[in-house]
């Protein structure tokens, strides 16, 4: 999971695959674990080095903007972005990227991830118990899609 801010994991199906094995407890635990473990490791590669790159890309000015807009929305963003393909590898560089506190990020991706890895664990057990290994695929698509949406409601006048 930590390697899924960089490469493309589908980490909806290996989160809800690793939890059907190892079990409510520790597929949640694992889960979260990677994945706070990897939004950490970006949010510090955005702070060292995606700061640089991005003033070059796109100017000062932006980067300002972007920096009001985190503080402006920052917590309740980072923690409904965490389902969010794509968006939730992006926000967690991005936050690094505009200086957002470390420890706070840490904490709110942690729990936001919490909420994540609660639900993969929980519905990979029940496919399992189910032998039902098409429901965990279902689950695992369509977990992502719904806090896509709920994402877009939430902040659709932001």
């Amino acid at each position: 999971m930590v390697l899924d801010i960089f490469i493309p994991v589908p980490s909806s199906l290996v989160n809800t695959l690793a939890d059907a094995l190892l079990g409510l407890s520790h597929g949640a635990f694992s889960a979260w674990a990677g994945m706070t473990l990897g939004c950490a490791i970006a949010n510090w590669v955005g702070s060292k080095a995606g700061t640089p790159f991005v003033r070059e890309l796109v100017g000062q000015v932006e980067l300002h903007r972007a920096a009001a807009i985190s503080k402006k929305i920052g917590f309740a963003s980072h923690v409904v972005s965490r389902g969010v393909p794509v968006l939730a590898e992006a926000s967690t560089v991005a936050a690094g990227i505009v200086s957002y506190p470390f420890r706070k990020f840490v904490v709110i991706t942690g729990i936001g991830n919490a909420a994540i890895a609660g639900n993969y664990a929980g519905l990979g057990v029940y496919a399992h118990e189910q032998k039902a290994f098409l429901l965990a695929f279902a689950a695992a698509i369509l977990l992502p899609t719904v806090c896509s949406l709920l994402y877009r409601f939430a902040f659709r006048k932001s």
